[in-house]
């Protein structure tokens, strides 16, 4: 009987161990010229959107047949093909923030110095690369709403887009603080909500719809604690309630967009404060504020930009730039930090990371990759790898994952039910394997062994 267990045990390992023990970090495609033209674009600052025919999209922020800045689609396995160049017509870049994927299948965007006035647009465009500008700030009878679309869009429960301006109202009693707007996929544009200072200023970063049907964000600065920003909720008719005001010592200039937890809590970064170089924090929807993690240089990076990115473990991930090119990392709901990897050689990371359908994450770097012109990079976490011996009667496992990373080790009586039972955790793996026995030993019913993430 003891033979029969052995085997069937080595048997499923066999089968189900991953060879890697580590995170890889790949690049798939860098920005190229071509006769001395970066005819894809160059400098990619935004994220990435999966489109619904799998690829992957985004915007350059140079290059081009104008040289201002493309968009561009880019398969999985790095073909990069831009789909439009922007013009010194109309719709003049750089644009700065990532695509919105439509429930059309169309993406859309905004590009702030653009338009008939130069105050920024809103536009559509298809997968083919159809170009339409929906919305033009500044002319005509818009002079009272906000200018300078800096962030991205938010997709409503009602089809309606929602997003901010840095700047505006032209007209306004507080001119330059900006505002909450909303625009119809046809062009209709509403403006819902101008800021204050007192209750934040310069909104940069894309809101985020709530479970309860409302817009989170937040504002690079303003606030009643020195100016230093402030997470905000609003109501899709234009309602604000300011949650936090950061005071630079629990973090500063939110630019990123925040990202929901399985907790029911916002998670978001701050680009300074803390003790100088940025934070991770978390916020309650009644507004109270957590910092979970602050940045002090060296190989944590710096300065994180754009947001966290929520995982399929329910863990955290982000990137921060440094002067030595950035690093991507990890955060757990409760503070837990890991760096996963550096990647000077690719070129500064400001992007929030993209989640794909088998738990993996797209990203850009905005120089750097094979070129010094951007990349986009693939960050592949494999699961752990568990083996298996008998030693001394008694089921002896080993495990290896992610440097620093925390796991449980389950077993099962039944491989095909869903009743795991925690044997073991581990918390900071080191770089060498760890090795257990069950103290179980080898008795009827086999039991089956995994190891999961935490």
């Amino acid at each position: 009987m003891k033979q029969a267990q052995t085997f069937l045990l080595t048997l499923i390992f066999a089968i189900s161990g991953f060879i890697s023990h580590s995170q890889v970090v790949q690049t798939i495609c860098s920005f190229y010229p071509t006769n001395g033209v970066y005819q894809n674009g160059s400098y990619p600052f935004a994220g990435l959107t999966f489109g619904t025919d799998g690829n992957l999209y985004g915007m350059a922020s140079s290059g081009g047949s104008s040289g201002i800045g493309t968009i561009f689609k880019v398969t999985t396995n790095g073909s990069l093909t831009a789909i439009y160049s922007f013009t010194n017509a109309y719709d003049t870049a750089p644009p700065c923030a990532g695509l919105t994927l439509g429930g059309d299948g169309a993406f859309y965007g905004t590009v702030s110095f653009a338009g008939h006035n130069g105050l920024g647009i809103v536009f559509k465009i298809t997968t083919a690369g159809a170009f339409t500008t929906l919305h033009s700030f500044g002319s005509g009878d818009d002079a009272n709403n906000g200018n300078r679309p800096i962030a991205g869009l938010a997709l409503g429960n009602d089809g309606i887009l929602y997003g901010t301006t840095t700047s505006g109202p032209v007209n306004g009693s507080d001119a330059g603080s900006g505002t909450i707007f909303k625009v119809t996929t046809n062009g209709v544009l509403t403006t819902l909500f101008a800021f204050a200072v007192a209750n934040g200023a310069h909104p940069c970063g894309t809101m985020t719809l709530g479970n309860d049907g409302n817009l989170y964000g937040t504002t690079t600065s303003g606030g009643t604690n020195g100016g230093y920003g402030t997470v905000f909720k609003a109501t899709t008719n234009g309602i604000l309630t300011t949650l936090v005001h950061f005071a630079n010592t629990n973090g500063a200039a939110p630019y990123g967009e925040l990202a929901w937890g399985g907790d029911g809590n916002l998670y978001g970064t701050t680009s300074l404060g803390g003790v100088g170089f940025g934070t991770l924090f978390k916020v309650t929807t009644n507004g109270t504020l957590t910092t979970l993690y602050s940045f002090r240089r060296g190989n944590d990076g710096e300065n994180p930009y754009d947001g966290l990115t929520l995982g399929t473990d329910g863990i955290f991930y982000g990137t921060a730039a440094s002067d030595s090119g950035g690093t991507i990392f990890k955060v757990t709901t409760n503070g837990v930090f890991t760096t996963l990897a550096n990647v000077y050689e690719f070129g500064g990371p400001y992007a929030k990371l993209t989640l794909a359908g088998d738990g993996s994450f797209y990203g850009t770097t905005y120089s750097g990759g094979n070129s010094t012109y951007g990349s986009v990079f693939h960050l592949l976490l494999p699961p752990p790898k568990l083996s298996l011996q008998l030693l001394g009667g008694y089921p002896s496992l080993k495990l290896n994952g992610i440097l620093g990373s925390s796991y449980v080790v389950q077993y099962s009586t039944n491989l095909a039910g869903t009743n795991w039972i925690n044997l073991l955790s581990l918390t900071n793996l080191s770089a060498n394997p760890y090795q257990f026995l069950d103290p179980a030993g080898v008795v009827p019913p086999a039991r089956f062994y995994r190891a999961v993430m935490q």
